[in-house]
This record gives structure tokens, C-alpha cells and sequence, in this order.
């Protein structure tokens, strides 16, 4: 079955880049996926960050949201990026990615677009096992295995 067919659609759905001066006017649409995203992704009890934590970082525009909309203008899906420059890299960090059809080929080539044309040579993420087993279907491959020791 052709992914596109199966979500009915999707292939309509456009991902923009949120300047930080309109930040305001999506955020309460965006919250509760922002939300969601971090309760689902973060496997702990004292999570590094929340969705108020990353309002924050939208504002200062540290980070840059991302909103899947349909041709009505309704928010489907929204990603927070962070970046980081390397000598020989510059890598977008996936902090938040949640919504209805947001990990689909056909908004992934607009992702890809939108980061190239920031000079981003590199995706990365941390993600729970459904996400990985969802991200290999779309091409992304497990580069790091996170260990970590509370203190």
C-alpha cells in the first residue's frame, strides 16, 4: 500500500517554518503536541525540559518550530529544532516532533528542504522505540545508543 494513500490526503499537507515573531500566535495550538511529545519521549521521572521551557527557547529563537498545515490552515503537526554547528557539520536535533501525519515521505522532503536551505547536513534525534522503528522507514539509521547515570 502507497504510504500517501494511507493517510488519506497527506500529500497536501505543507511543513512551514514559524518566524519568532508569530510564535505567539500558534503556540496555543502547537502546546498541547509540544506536550505530548515530551511526556511520550522522555523516559524519566525528572525530564530535562517542558513545553514552557521550549516556548522559551521559540521566543528567544534559539529553537525553530516547524507547523504540517492542510489547505484549510489547520496545524496537523508541528517540530522543535534545535542546531549545532561541527567543522564539519551543521546538525538540526529534533527536541519535539508530534501531530497527525507528521512523519510521512512527502513532509519529510519538505523537511529535508527547509533544513538544506539552512546549510543543515544532518538530522538527529533522540526517540523511543516506536519512533525508531517508525524513522528506519524513512530512512534514518540508529547512530548513538544513549547511556546515562543519574546523580
Amino acid at each position: 500500500m502507497d504510504i500517501i494513500a494511507h493517510y488519506g490526503g497527506v500529500d497536501r499537507m505543507k511543513l512551514l517554518p514559524v518566524k519568532r515573531e508569530h510564535i505567539c500566535h500558534v503556540w496555543d495550538r502547537v502546546e498541547p503536541q509540544v506536550t505530548s511529545a515530551l511526556d511520550l519521549g522522555m523516559m524519566t521521572d525528572t525530564p530535562e525540559f517542558d513545553a514552557e521551557y521550549v516556548h522559551k527557547k521559540l521566543l528567544e529563537g534559539v529553537w525553530e518550530l516547524l507547523v504540517a498545515i492542510d489547505d484549510r490552515g489547520d496545524i496537523h503537526g508541528s517540530a522543535v529544532l534545535s542546531y549545532t554547528d561541527y567543522p564539519s557539520a551543521r546538525v538540526a536535533h529534533v527536541v519535539s516532533m508530534a501531530g497527525r501525519h507528521i512523519c510521512t515521505p512527502e513532509l519529510l522532503i519538505q523537511f529535508k528542504n527547509i533544513l538544506t536551505s539552512s546549510e543543515v547536513t544532518r538530522i538527529q534525534g533522540y526517540d523511543r522505540p516506536s519512533m525508531v522503528r517508525l524513522l528506519k522507514r524513512l530512512g534514518f539509521y540508529p547512530r548513538y545508543t544513549l547511556m546515562e547515570l543519574v546523580l
